[in-house]
């Protein structure tokens, strides 16, 4: 089962961020619902998902994203991870103690930790100047004691760059284990192609992703949309 942590900017794929970034950020949102994984949270990062991803994903990004595209989605029968974590906020947000939900018909787990899982890692001063960055590596290390690997994804630079990661190993030995990417690393997709392989349905939906990304792919270029897979 694959683990991951994902900051705001690995959901939203619209905004200023270069092309291949947005591709993946898609590519990702559909896979990962038909994917053997598990993807951890705190209540801070449900508030920013509430407040900053939600209203990105219904406002900002329908400007982005072609009719053409919208109803190859539909056709194909393929819902984002982004559109069926909506549809269960509430529930994640009241949860009182460290919770599994899965959403219907989806192999991915949502997990909400605990604060008190949190409170071990002190994180302040590994470069990370916002609140936000520091709060998804706690969620990361947390996480790292349940898995070999935790993918935590960003599509922010800074997160890259202000990290102070040989200081992280040397603190924390989970820190091993927390492996910070892009939307597009090579390693996360195929361990989430892998996983979504196993069973019968999740080889069903990968198969329709690869013929949903060869239809785009053969789009007029001047579509807004035609290349986003």
């Amino acid at each position: 089962m694959v683990g991951l942590v994902l900051d705001c900017s690995a959901l939203i794929p619209c905004g200023e961020k270069p092309k291949e970034i947005k591709e993946a950020i898609i590519q990702l949102g559909v896979a990962l619902p038909n994917s053997n994984s598990v993807v951890y949270l705190s209540r801070k990062m449900i508030r920013l998902y509430q407040t900053v991803v939600k209203p990105w994903i219904e406002n900002r990004c329908p400007l982005e994203q072609s009719p053409t595209f919208q109803e190859l989605l539909r056709i194909f029968q393929l819902t984002t991870f982004q559109e069926r974590l909506f549809r269960i906020l509430s529930k994640l947000g009241s949860a009182s103690k460290c919770k599994v939900l899965s959403p219907r018909e989806s192999s991915i787990k949502l997990h909400v930790l605990e604060e008190g899982r949190l409170e071990p890692y002190r994180v302040d001063d590994l470069g990370l100047e916002k609140e936000d960055d520091r709060e998804v590596l706690r969620v990361a290390l947390a996480a790292a004691q349940r898995h070999e690997k935790i993918f935590l994804v960003t599509s922010d630079g800074e997160f890259f760059e202000d990290l102070k990661y040989e200081e992280l190993l040397k603190r924390y030995e989970e820190g091993k284990r927390v492996k910070v990417v892009l939307p597009n690393d090579s390693e996360l997709m195929s361990s989430l192609s892998d996983d979504a392989n196993a069973n019968a349905y999740g080889f069903l939906i990968s198969t329709r992703i690869g013929l949903l990304k060869k239809i785009l792919k053969k789009r007029n270029t001047k579509e807004v949309c035609s290349s986003q897979f």
